[in-house]
């Protein structure tokens, strides 16, 4: 039996009813699996054969056009993009960097470690500038407008969590504190930690709420996209036993894991001692 243990479900006691000596499976138990696994991994590997074999017809000539429809697909153009802007829809950011480094009218490849991958050419590239102020006022301006109030913003924040602290009265002192100054009062209500903070959203600030005590219940100020945020700690409540189904996910979850990790090291058997040959004309054309 174990201690009590944090997971990412919440807490839970594990009981080991049975252990069971490590084995191989059977083929026929995992078969499916394997040719699956080695289907993939061929399918990966004709599509890395095919941007290679299409880069080459590309340097020699042909569109992106034209290849792109001999393989069923389409090729799109991107709208101009500087180095601070990500492509729509393009996985990597590398694809981007790579183009950067090209003249107009290169070709080149972006094959990582797994799908997608990419043929692409750079259809045309325009110097760096600075802009006329003129082009650009209201955007300054507008930076500026808020700048200046995330500043204020801040500041505010901190002087209600200033006064909050001198009256000693945790979330009573903080409602009156901000209530004085104008600011909204709202509550989250509760939440797990494998929640996200109501109201908050993702906010990265969970791990201090969860260490947040009766004698310490204030957080730092915390600074939102638009707003900055006092918190403090209203209430606890205690964590529930887990239940049946709780452990019963537990050890479904471990047990995954376990067949997941002995399909691998199969699989890794087999590749080590049988020649695969891929067929191009079984694999699937999705995914290349």
């Amino acid at each position: 039996m174990s201690d009590v243990l944090e997971t990412p479900r919440g807490f839970a006691i594990v009981k080991v009813e049975e252990k069971l000596p490590p084995g191989t499976q059977p083929l026929a138990d995992v078969r499916g699996d394997v040719e699956r696994a080695v289907r993939d991994a061929g399918a990966e590997q004709a599509a890395r054969d095919a941007v290679e074999h299409d880069l080459e017809e590309a340097r020699a000539g042909k569109t992106l056009e034209e290849l792109a429809a001999g393989r069923g697909l389409r090729a799109v153009s991107a709208p101009p993009a500087s180095r601070s802007q990500p492509l729509p829809d393009v996985a990597t950011p590398a694809l981007l960097a790579t183009a950067l480094g090209l003249e107009a009218g290169a070709v080149d490849e972006i094959v990582g470690a797994e799908p997608p991958y990419y043929l692409f050419k750079v259809a045309e590239k325009t110097p760096s500038d600075v802009k006329p102020l003129a082009a650009v006022h209201d955007q300054i301006v507008d930076a500026l407008r808020a700048t200046k109030a995330r500043a204020a913003a801040r500041a505010a924040a901190d002087e209600v969590l200033a006064a909050a602290k001198t009256a000693a009265k945790g979330v009573d002192g903080l409602t009156a504190a901000a209530q004085q100054r104008g600011f909204t009062v709202d509550a989250t209500g509760p939440f797990t930690r494998t929640q996200a903070i109501p109201k908050l959203g993702d906010a990265p600030i969970k791990e201090e709420l969860f260490a947040l005590a009766a004698d310490a219940p204030f957080a730092t100020v915390h600074e939102l996209p638009d707003a900055a945020v006092v918190l403090a700690l209203k209430t606890r409540v205690p964590a529930e036993a887990a239940s049946a189904d709780a452990l019963a996910s537990l050890r479904d979850g471990a047990t995954s894991r376990k067949r997941s990790a002995a399909l691998e090291a199969y699989r890794d058997m087999l590749r080590q001692r049988a020649d695969i040959t891929v067929n191009p004309d079984i694999v699937t054309g999705t995914r290349t």
